[in-house]
């Protein structure tokens, strides 16, 4: 069997859930691949029109545990911990109806989930860790007087991250 056969087979739409290597490095393999599988049975509810409901205009739809459970093999623990770091992240919002049933609204804002996969972009520098440096280069040049933009030190520190050698700041 060739490479291309397995691939076929491991790819086919019908049993298949893609999952973006970016977003799998930026949000976590659980996160991904619970977003990916949420992401799908949002399509297929909106496609058919099953299973959905509104709440404060935005459509939710159905998602029990049990259905997560058996697809992707995610505790009802694990479960609940990676759709709240998907919410903390925006990408999702869950609410909670009777008898333990759960509905879930996919944020459909293209834009928010381009910057969560190239958050990772920065490279080796954590976001944290740059909105740190350019803390302490703000207070640095705020103390010497220094003229430099805020921006531009954002831009030296990501260029930076990425493996450019620039100097920071240049002093009088």
């Amino acid at each position: 069997m060739s490479i291309f056969k397995i691939n076929k087979i491991l790819s086919s739409d019908k049993d298949c859930i893609k999952i973006n290597e970016k977003l799998l490095k930026s949000i976590g393999i659980e996160e991904a691949v619970l977003y990916s599988y949420l992401v799908s049975q949002c399509c297929k509810n909106v496609r058919y029109k099953t299973n959905s409901q509104v709440f404060a205009n935005e459509k939710y739809f159905f998602c029990p545990v049990e259905d997560i459970k058996e697809t992707i093999n995610l505790s009802a623990f694990r479960q609940r911990t990676a759709l709240n770091n998907l919410q903390k992240k925006g990408l999702i919002k869950v609410k909670f109806g009777q008898a333990r049933a759960r509905y879930v609204h996919i944020n459909e804002d293209a834009e928010m989930l381009k910057s969560i996969i190239n958050e990772d972009s920065i490279g080796i520098l954590k976001k944290e860790f740059v909105d740190f440096l350019l803390q302490q280069t703000i207070n640095y040049k705020n103390e010497r007087n220094i003229n430099v933009d805020e921006r531009t030190i954002l831009t030296y520190a990501q260029n930076l991250s990425k493996g450019i050698v620039l100097e920071l700041l240049e002093t009088k």
